[in-house]
């Protein structure tokens, strides 16, 4: 049975985990990705199963890529749960339920995932991979595996700076650390043992990639000392967000009206699947104009932009690739996360503690 969270609203938790993690779209507002492109999603899926490997995983060097298989593999996982597919009873059952095994199989004694893989970002993209799995299934084994995902990211937090990074010892990124902080977001919400002092640690290290006042008020570099950039302001924004600062913040609303001058865009160089997806989070979180203009946007390039020829129908091409190593199987994965719902997931749960319901868009 779920394990309601201390202090969390049963009632709406359980409705969000029903509807999330069963094979049912659920209702949601008009205007968001997953209402106009059954189609997209449909064919997205379809082509993620397709090029699924016998053992579970998802070989990147196949698919156009030069990164590891961990982090893909991860990502295709939750692109399935974000449109209500499960290890049983649904369409893409068998995908899920093998790339589930891949992940807890490749875990190491020390409950890192994706050892062969230098980016630490991986591990933490398969840990949250194993919380959704374990929500949805509450089984005995991927609640094992998930708990020693958790307890490794803990463990490699850096100690001095207070976030995580993509290799051991290296310097702290908002890069890496939203995707631990994803993963410690759903462990927490699965009733796993998270602990709270590590939050204390994370809350600095935003604050030193924050601007808090003057010029550029709530824009956010990569690691201290960078240049500000769309992209680590949308990672710094939803940060903020995961860690429950008010969307009423004025350093917040001011992080979003900074994006709005940088919406997501189809042009060479520019083409980055994560940060739209994050983006996807952190502006529906804040609502009105801010979600409208990047939605906007967002479903536009998505729609637009789905091969539709042979046997690439259904998969979007990865572009640049010093920003998508993953390849095909990394940005149809991150497509289809953003076309579906799971940051509906997110927004009607996760933050519901703290700033009540996610706004009426």
């Amino acid at each position: 049975m779920y394990r309601t969270p201390v202090g969390a609203p049963a009632a709406a938790l359980a409705g969000t985990l029903v509807l999330t993690f069963g094979c049912s779209r659920p209702p949601v507002a008009s205007g968001g990705l997953a209402d106009d492109t059954p189609g997209q999603t449909a064919s997205g899926l379809a082509w993620l199963a397709a090029t699924q490997e016998d053992d579970g995983h998802w070989d990147v060097a196949r698919n156009e890529g030069t990164g590891g298989d961990a982090a893909a593999t991860g990502l295709a996982v939750m692109a399935f749960y974000a449109h209500g597919q499960r290890e049983e009873h649904c369409q893409h059952a068998r995908a899920v339920a093998r790339g589930v095994r891949w992940i807890v199989a490749s875990q190491s004694d020390s409950g890192r995932i994706g050892a062969h893989d230098d980016d630490a970002r991986a591990h933490a993209i398969c840990g949250a991979a194993l919380c959704v799995a374990y929500g949805a299934t509450v089984s005995e084994q991927t609640e094992e595996a998930a708990a020693r995902a958790v307890a490794y990211s803990c463990s490699i937090q850096n100690p001095d700076q207070g976030g995580w990074s993509r290799s051991a010892g290296g310097q702290s990124t908002l890069a890496a650390t939203q995707w631990f902080l994803i993963q410690r977001k759903l462990a927490t919400m699965t009733g796993l043992d998270v602990p709270e002092s590590a939050l204390d640690g994370v809350r600095s290290f935003i604050d030193k990639v924050t601007i808090a006042q003057g010029q550029g008020l709530g824009t956010c570099m990569n690691a201290p000392g960078g240049p500000i950039t769309p992209e680590a302001t949308a990672s710094g924004l939803f940060c903020w967000q995961l860690m429950g600062r008010e969307r009423t913040d004025p350093v917040l609303i001011a992080a979003a009206d900074y994006l709005m001058a940088h919406p997501p865009v189809w042009e060479e160089g520019r083409i980055d699947f994560a940060h739209w997806y994050i983006g996807a989070h952190a502006t529906y979180q804040m609502g009105g104009q801010h979600w409208k203009k990047w939605n906007a946007a967002l479903r536009d390039i998505l729609i637009g932009h789905m091969r539709t020829d042979g046997q690439l129908s259904g998969s979007w091409d990865p572009g640049d690739p010093d920003r998508c190593s993953g390849g095909r199987v990394y940005s149809t994965a991150m497509a289809e996360m953003s076309f579906g719902l799971y940051h509906r997931f997110f927004t009607s749960t996760l933050f519901y503690y703290k700033t009540g319901p996610a706004p009426v868009r």
